[in-house]
Protein backbone atom coordinates (compact mmCIF):
# COMPACT_ATOMS: atom_id res chain seq x y z
CA UNK A 1 0.00 0.00 0.00
CA UNK A 2 2.64 2.34 1.08
CA UNK A 3 4.58 1.50 -2.23
CA UNK A 4 0.98 2.50 -4.40
CA UNK A 5 0.26 5.93 -2.38
CA UNK A 6 4.28 6.90 -2.77
CA UNK A 7 3.44 6.31 -6.77
CA UNK A 8 -0.14 8.19 -6.92
CA UNK A 9 1.84 11.09 -5.64
CA UNK A 10 4.91 11.25 -7.72
CA UNK A 11 2.42 11.08 -10.52
CA UNK A 12 0.89 14.20 -9.37
CA UNK A 13 4.40 15.74 -8.36
CA UNK A 14 6.19 14.61 -11.78
CA UNK A 15 3.05 15.91 -13.67
CA UNK A 16 2.52 19.15 -12.11
CA UNK A 17 6.21 20.53 -11.62
CA UNK A 18 7.08 23.19 -9.27
CA UNK A 19 6.79 26.32 -9.21
CA UNK A 20 8.69 28.42 -11.42
CA UNK A 21 10.91 30.81 -9.87
CA UNK A 22 8.42 33.54 -12.19
CA UNK A 23 5.44 32.65 -10.84
CA UNK A 24 3.94 31.14 -14.20
CA UNK A 25 2.20 28.19 -14.02
CA UNK A 26 3.14 25.76 -17.00
CA UNK A 27 -0.50 24.81 -17.07
CA UNK A 28 -1.56 28.00 -18.57
CA UNK A 29 1.46 29.00 -20.15
CA UNK A 30 1.90 25.79 -22.18
CA UNK A 31 -1.16 23.45 -21.95
CA UNK A 32 -0.86 20.86 -24.49
CA UNK A 33 2.81 20.21 -22.86
CA UNK A 34 0.88 20.47 -19.48
CA UNK A 35 -1.86 17.98 -20.31
CA UNK A 36 0.77 15.62 -21.91
CA UNK A 37 2.96 15.36 -19.08
CA UNK A 38 0.10 14.38 -17.18
CA UNK A 39 -1.17 11.56 -19.62
CA UNK A 40 2.29 10.08 -19.47
CA UNK A 41 2.41 9.93 -15.48
CA UNK A 42 -1.12 8.62 -14.90
CA UNK A 43 -0.88 5.98 -17.91
CA UNK A 44 2.54 4.27 -16.10
CA UNK A 45 2.11 0.90 -15.06
CA UNK A 46 0.73 0.44 -12.02
CA UNK A 47 2.40 -2.03 -8.74
CA UNK A 48 -0.30 -4.58 -10.12
CA UNK A 49 1.46 -5.16 -13.58
CA UNK A 50 -1.73 -5.37 -15.29
CA UNK A 51 -3.06 -2.04 -15.25
CA UNK A 52 -2.16 1.95 -15.84
CA UNK A 53 -2.22 3.67 -12.74
CA UNK A 54 -5.18 5.85 -13.29
CA UNK A 55 -6.97 2.09 -14.05
CA UNK A 56 -6.40 1.45 -10.08
CA UNK A 57 -8.09 4.86 -8.78
CA UNK A 58 -11.47 4.83 -7.51
CA UNK A 59 -14.24 4.82 -10.07
CA UNK A 60 -17.69 6.85 -9.13
CA UNK A 61 -18.87 3.04 -7.28
CA UNK A 62 -16.20 2.98 -5.22
CA UNK A 63 -16.29 6.78 -4.68
CA UNK A 64 -20.50 6.72 -4.05
CA UNK A 65 -21.41 3.92 -2.49
CA UNK A 66 -24.54 2.58 -3.40
CA UNK A 67 -25.60 2.03 0.26
CA UNK A 68 -23.48 4.30 2.31
CA UNK A 69 -22.81 4.63 5.85
CA UNK A 70 -21.45 7.93 7.98
CA UNK A 71 -20.14 4.83 10.34
CA UNK A 72 -18.21 3.76 7.40
CA UNK A 73 -16.31 5.78 5.40
CA UNK A 74 -15.40 4.61 1.79
CA UNK A 75 -11.30 3.72 1.07
CA UNK A 76 -9.30 4.39 -1.56
CA UNK A 77 -8.77 1.41 -3.66
CA UNK A 78 -5.25 -0.88 -2.44
CA UNK A 79 -6.36 -2.84 -5.54
CA UNK A 80 -7.88 -1.95 -8.90
CA UNK A 81 -11.64 -2.05 -8.61
CA UNK A 82 -13.79 -3.64 -11.11
CA UNK A 83 -14.10 -1.96 -14.58
CA UNK A 84 -17.77 -1.23 -14.19
CA UNK A 85 -18.69 0.65 -17.66
CA UNK A 86 -21.66 2.25 -18.42
CA UNK A 87 -23.80 4.11 -21.38
CA UNK A 88 -21.97 7.51 -21.76
CA UNK A 89 -23.93 9.78 -19.17
CA UNK A 90 -23.87 12.85 -21.88
CA UNK A 91 -25.35 10.61 -24.13
CA UNK A 92 -27.89 9.25 -21.51
CA UNK A 93 -29.04 13.13 -20.18
CA UNK A 94 -29.35 14.37 -23.56
CA UNK A 95 -31.73 11.36 -24.92
CA UNK A 96 -33.85 12.31 -21.66
CA UNK A 97 -34.11 15.63 -22.82
CA UNK A 98 -34.48 15.17 -26.16
CA UNK A 99 -37.40 12.51 -25.56
CA UNK A 100 -39.14 15.32 -23.93
CA UNK A 101 -39.46 16.90 -27.15
CA UNK A 102 -40.67 14.19 -29.08
CA UNK A 103 -36.73 13.48 -30.81
CA UNK A 104 -35.94 9.83 -30.41
CA UNK A 105 -32.15 9.71 -29.90
CA UNK A 106 -29.78 6.11 -28.71
CA UNK A 107 -27.56 6.44 -26.15
CA UNK A 108 -24.52 4.86 -27.39
CA UNK A 109 -20.71 4.65 -26.58
CA UNK A 110 -19.10 2.62 -23.00
CA UNK A 111 -17.51 5.45 -19.94
CA UNK A 112 -16.14 5.23 -16.44
CA UNK A 113 -15.16 7.73 -14.30
CA UNK A 114 -12.37 8.09 -11.82
CA UNK A 115 -10.59 10.10 -9.39
CA UNK A 116 -6.97 10.28 -7.75
CA UNK A 117 -6.53 10.21 -3.96
CA UNK A 118 -6.01 13.94 -3.30
CA UNK A 119 -9.96 14.44 -4.92
CA UNK A 120 -11.08 11.29 -3.42
CA UNK A 121 -10.24 12.51 0.07
CA UNK A 122 -11.46 15.36 -0.47
CA UNK A 123 -15.09 14.43 -1.11
CA UNK A 124 -15.09 11.42 1.47
CA UNK A 125 -13.38 14.31 4.48
CA UNK A 126 -16.24 16.54 3.67
CA UNK A 127 -18.44 14.01 3.94
CA UNK A 128 -19.71 14.37 0.24
CA UNK A 129 -20.03 10.97 -0.72
CA UNK A 130 -23.46 10.67 0.12
CA UNK A 131 -26.24 12.92 -0.50
CA UNK A 132 -27.45 14.62 2.82
CA UNK A 133 -23.50 14.97 2.91
CA UNK A 134 -23.88 17.04 -0.13
CA UNK A 135 -27.17 19.14 0.84
CA UNK A 136 -25.92 19.94 4.14
CA UNK A 137 -22.70 21.72 1.93
CA UNK A 138 -25.11 23.17 -0.38
CA UNK A 139 -26.81 24.72 2.68
CA UNK A 140 -23.26 26.32 4.22
CA UNK A 141 -23.53 28.27 1.08
CA UNK A 142 -19.89 27.67 0.46
CA UNK A 143 -18.68 26.79 -2.90
CA UNK A 144 -16.67 23.51 -2.46
CA UNK A 145 -13.00 23.89 -3.65
CA UNK A 146 -11.03 20.75 -4.18
CA UNK A 147 -7.39 20.96 -3.79
CA UNK A 148 -4.59 21.68 -6.48
CA UNK A 149 -2.99 17.99 -7.06
CA UNK A 150 -6.70 16.52 -7.70
CA UNK A 151 -7.04 14.80 -10.86
CA UNK A 152 -10.41 13.55 -12.52
CA UNK A 153 -10.84 11.78 -15.66
CA UNK A 154 -13.31 10.07 -17.78
CA UNK A 155 -12.54 6.79 -20.46
CA UNK A 156 -13.84 5.82 -23.14
CA UNK A 157 -14.22 2.54 -24.31
CA UNK A 158 -15.52 0.03 -26.77
CA UNK A 159 -14.72 -3.66 -27.40
CA UNK A 160 -12.25 -5.39 -29.23
CA UNK A 161 -14.56 -7.15 -31.02
CA UNK A 162 -15.26 -4.41 -33.11
CA UNK A 163 -11.84 -3.78 -34.33
CA UNK A 164 -10.37 -5.48 -37.09
CA UNK A 165 -7.82 -7.95 -35.95
CA UNK A 166 -4.98 -6.08 -37.77
CA UNK A 167 -5.76 -2.96 -35.86
CA UNK A 168 -6.06 -3.80 -32.77
CA UNK A 169 -2.30 -3.42 -31.93
CA UNK A 170 -2.95 0.78 -32.49
CA UNK A 171 -5.18 0.13 -28.76
CA UNK A 172 -4.06 0.13 -25.31
CA UNK A 173 -6.67 -3.15 -24.35
CA UNK A 174 -7.63 -4.40 -21.26
CA UNK A 175 -10.33 -6.18 -19.36
CA UNK A 176 -13.68 -4.91 -18.04
CA UNK A 177 -15.67 -6.57 -15.08
CA UNK A 178 -17.87 -8.40 -17.84
CA UNK A 179 -15.01 -9.99 -18.58
CA UNK A 180 -14.79 -8.92 -22.05
CA UNK A 181 -11.86 -7.07 -23.89
CA UNK A 182 -11.89 -3.47 -24.03
CA UNK A 183 -9.99 -1.01 -26.41
CA UNK A 184 -9.27 2.32 -25.12
CA UNK A 185 -10.98 5.06 -27.24
CA UNK A 186 -11.28 8.40 -25.61
CA UNK A 187 -9.88 10.14 -22.71
CA UNK A 188 -10.81 13.15 -20.85
CA UNK A 189 -8.36 14.56 -18.37
CA UNK A 190 -8.95 17.32 -15.58
CA UNK A 191 -6.55 18.58 -13.01
CA UNK A 192 -7.03 21.06 -10.61
CA UNK A 193 -3.83 22.98 -11.49
CA UNK A 194 -5.75 26.01 -12.18
CA UNK A 195 -8.66 27.74 -10.25
CA UNK A 196 -11.20 26.53 -13.12
CA UNK A 197 -9.44 23.54 -13.78
CA UNK A 198 -7.51 22.53 -16.48
CA UNK A 199 -9.53 20.26 -19.29
CA UNK A 200 -7.55 18.16 -22.25
CA UNK A 201 -9.07 15.11 -23.94
CA UNK A 202 -7.33 12.57 -25.86
CA UNK A 203 -8.70 10.03 -28.66
CA UNK A 204 -6.81 7.15 -30.53
CA UNK A 205 -5.99 7.89 -33.75
CA UNK A 206 -8.23 5.71 -35.83
CA UNK A 207 -11.46 7.38 -34.37
CA UNK A 208 -13.77 8.14 -37.67
CA UNK A 209 -14.72 11.46 -36.14
CA UNK A 210 -11.45 12.68 -34.28
CA UNK A 211 -11.33 15.97 -35.76
CA UNK A 212 -14.83 16.91 -36.98
CA UNK A 213 -16.29 20.12 -36.68
CA UNK A 214 -13.98 21.59 -33.95
CA UNK A 215 -10.75 20.17 -35.61
CA UNK A 216 -7.69 18.50 -33.69
CA UNK A 217 -5.39 21.37 -31.94
CA UNK A 218 -1.93 20.31 -30.74
CA UNK A 219 0.85 22.70 -30.63
CA UNK A 220 3.02 20.59 -28.14
CA UNK A 221 2.56 16.87 -29.53
CA UNK A 222 1.84 16.62 -33.06
CA UNK A 223 4.11 18.01 -35.77
CA UNK A 224 0.64 19.44 -37.55
CA UNK A 225 -0.34 21.38 -35.01
CA UNK A 226 -3.62 22.21 -35.66
CA UNK A 227 -5.93 19.79 -38.24
CA UNK A 228 -8.55 21.19 -39.86
CA UNK A 229 -12.21 18.71 -40.19
CA UNK A 230 -13.15 17.50 -42.87
CA UNK A 231 -16.43 18.53 -44.88
CA UNK A 232 -18.34 15.45 -44.34
CA UNK A 233 -18.34 13.27 -41.00
CA UNK A 234 -16.71 10.40 -39.81
CA UNK A 235 -14.50 9.97 -42.62
CA UNK A 236 -11.10 9.74 -41.00
CA UNK A 237 -8.26 11.46 -40.46
CA UNK A 238 -4.31 10.98 -41.12
CA UNK A 239 -2.60 9.91 -38.00
CA UNK A 240 -1.14 12.25 -35.64
CA UNK A 241 2.39 12.70 -36.01
CA UNK A 242 4.27 12.90 -32.82
CA UNK A 243 6.58 15.46 -32.26
CA UNK A 244 10.26 14.63 -31.20
CA UNK A 245 9.97 16.37 -27.53
CA UNK A 246 6.74 14.04 -26.85
CA UNK A 247 8.33 10.99 -28.45
CA UNK A 248 10.96 11.55 -25.75
CA UNK A 249 8.88 11.80 -23.13
CA UNK A 250 6.82 9.15 -23.60
CA UNK A 251 10.12 7.59 -23.36
CA UNK A 252 11.37 8.71 -19.94
CA UNK A 253 7.99 7.63 -18.89
CA UNK A 254 8.44 4.50 -19.39
CA UNK A 255 5.17 4.24 -22.76
CA UNK A 256 7.33 2.51 -24.98
CA UNK A 257 4.86 -0.01 -26.01
CA UNK A 258 3.80 0.49 -29.84
CA UNK A 259 0.04 1.48 -29.17
CA UNK A 260 0.79 5.02 -27.56
CA UNK A 261 2.02 5.93 -30.72
CA UNK A 262 -1.98 6.10 -31.79
CA UNK A 263 -3.24 8.12 -29.17
CA UNK A 264 -3.56 11.87 -29.93
CA UNK A 265 -4.25 14.98 -27.94
CA UNK A 266 -7.29 16.77 -29.74
CA UNK A 267 -7.03 19.49 -27.46
CA UNK A 268 -6.89 21.85 -24.66
CA UNK A 269 -8.72 24.28 -22.45
CA UNK A 270 -7.65 26.52 -19.59
CA UNK A 271 -10.43 29.42 -20.35
CA UNK A 272 -14.02 29.85 -21.03
CA UNK A 273 -13.39 32.28 -24.19
CA UNK A 274 -10.16 33.44 -25.92
CA UNK A 275 -8.62 37.24 -25.61
CA UNK A 276 -11.15 38.60 -28.15
CA UNK A 277 -13.96 37.08 -26.25
CA UNK A 278 -15.11 34.29 -28.48
CA UNK A 279 -16.06 31.43 -26.85
CA UNK A 280 -13.52 27.78 -26.76
CA UNK A 281 -14.44 24.53 -27.67
CA UNK A 282 -13.55 21.02 -26.50
CA UNK A 283 -15.13 18.13 -26.66
CA UNK A 284 -14.26 14.05 -27.47
CA UNK A 285 -15.93 12.70 -30.54
CA UNK A 286 -16.36 9.58 -28.62
CA UNK A 287 -18.06 11.15 -25.92
CA UNK A 288 -19.64 14.69 -27.04
CA UNK A 289 -19.35 13.09 -30.73
CA UNK A 290 -23.62 13.79 -31.09
CA UNK A 291 -22.93 17.56 -30.39
CA UNK A 292 -19.80 18.19 -30.82
CA UNK A 293 -20.94 21.62 -32.14
CA UNK A 294 -21.66 23.29 -28.79
CA UNK A 295 -19.42 21.26 -26.78
CA UNK A 296 -17.11 22.98 -24.19
CA UNK A 297 -15.81 21.08 -21.06
CA UNK A 298 -16.00 23.95 -19.29
CA UNK A 299 -19.12 25.71 -19.68
CA UNK A 300 -20.43 22.48 -19.46
CA UNK A 301 -19.00 21.80 -15.87
CA UNK A 302 -19.59 24.87 -14.51
CA UNK A 303 -23.17 24.81 -14.53
CA UNK A 304 -22.85 21.93 -12.03
CA UNK A 305 -24.85 23.55 -9.26
CA UNK A 306 -27.07 22.47 -7.17
CA UNK A 307 -29.81 23.71 -4.84
CA UNK A 308 -30.64 22.21 -1.39
CA UNK A 309 -33.56 19.56 -3.21
CA UNK A 310 -30.27 19.09 -5.68
CA UNK A 311 -32.03 20.44 -8.35
CA UNK A 312 -29.64 22.66 -11.02
CA UNK A 313 -30.67 25.01 -13.43
CA UNK A 314 -30.15 23.14 -16.17
CA UNK A 315 -30.20 19.30 -16.26
CA UNK A 316 -26.50 17.20 -16.93
CA UNK A 317 -25.38 21.32 -18.36
CA UNK A 318 -27.49 21.10 -21.52
CA UNK A 319 -29.63 23.35 -22.68
CA UNK A 320 -33.19 22.74 -23.07
CA UNK A 321 -32.99 22.17 -26.53
CA UNK A 322 -29.84 19.31 -26.08
CA UNK A 323 -27.36 21.49 -27.22
CA UNK A 324 -24.29 22.56 -25.16
CA UNK A 325 -23.68 25.48 -23.02
CA UNK A 326 -20.73 27.41 -24.69
CA UNK A 327 -18.68 30.72 -23.57
CA UNK A 328 -18.80 32.38 -19.99
CA UNK A 329 -21.17 31.16 -17.01
CA UNK A 330 -25.05 33.13 -17.08
CA UNK A 331 -24.74 34.38 -13.56
CA UNK A 332 -28.81 32.61 -13.50
CA UNK A 333 -27.02 29.13 -13.48
CA UNK A 334 -26.26 30.02 -9.61
CA UNK A 335 -28.49 32.79 -8.49
CA UNK A 336 -31.87 33.75 -8.64
CA UNK A 337 -31.29 37.08 -11.23
CA UNK A 338 -32.61 38.38 -14.45
CA UNK A 339 -31.52 40.47 -16.83
CA UNK A 340 -30.27 43.63 -17.16
CA UNK A 341 -27.96 42.49 -14.42
CA UNK A 342 -25.91 45.38 -12.31
CA UNK A 343 -22.70 43.92 -11.73
CA UNK A 344 -21.70 47.48 -9.43
CA UNK A 345 -23.95 45.57 -6.91
CA UNK A 346 -22.90 43.04 -4.41
CA UNK A 347 -23.79 39.67 -5.26
CA UNK A 348 -26.92 38.00 -4.12
CA UNK A 349 -26.95 34.62 -2.30
CA UNK A 350 -26.85 31.61 -3.64
CA UNK A 351 -29.95 29.59 -5.52
CA UNK A 352 -27.64 27.28 -6.92
CA UNK A 353 -24.74 26.44 -4.93
CA UNK A 354 -21.64 25.98 -7.63
CA UNK A 355 -19.57 22.36 -6.65
CA UNK A 356 -16.27 23.53 -8.47
CA UNK A 357 -17.31 22.01 -11.90
CA UNK A 358 -18.16 18.39 -10.54
CA UNK A 359 -21.32 17.10 -11.77
CA UNK A 360 -19.96 13.43 -10.03
CA UNK A 361 -21.58 14.65 -6.79
CA UNK A 362 -25.22 13.82 -8.30
CA UNK A 363 -24.14 10.13 -8.16
CA UNK A 364 -24.11 10.56 -4.35
CA UNK A 365 -26.90 8.23 -2.29
CA UNK A 366 -29.07 8.69 0.39
CA UNK A 367 -27.59 6.87 3.74
CA UNK A 368 -28.27 3.07 3.88
CA UNK A 369 -30.84 2.64 7.01
CA UNK A 370 -28.75 1.07 10.22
Amino acid sequence: MRIRVLLVAACCALALGPARADGRNPALDAPDRFNWTLFARINAPAPDGRNRLWETWADNPATFPALPLKTQKPVFPVHAPPRNLELVNQQVIRAGILKRQGIAVSPNGAQEVRCNKAAFDFIVSHDLYYQEGVIAAIKARKPLDFPPDAIELKAAWKPVAQIAPDKRGRYYINRAADGGEYALIGLHLVSKALPNWTWATFEQADNPGRCDVIGCHDAFGDMDADTPPNAQPNRGYPECRHSPELRLLLKRAGLTEPYWAYYCLKGSQVDFADRGGWATRLGNSELEGRFIRTASCMSCHARSAFDAALNSAYKGGFNRDGTGPLGYPDPSTYFAVKPPLDFAQPAPSYRYLPMDFSWSFSRAKKLAAQ
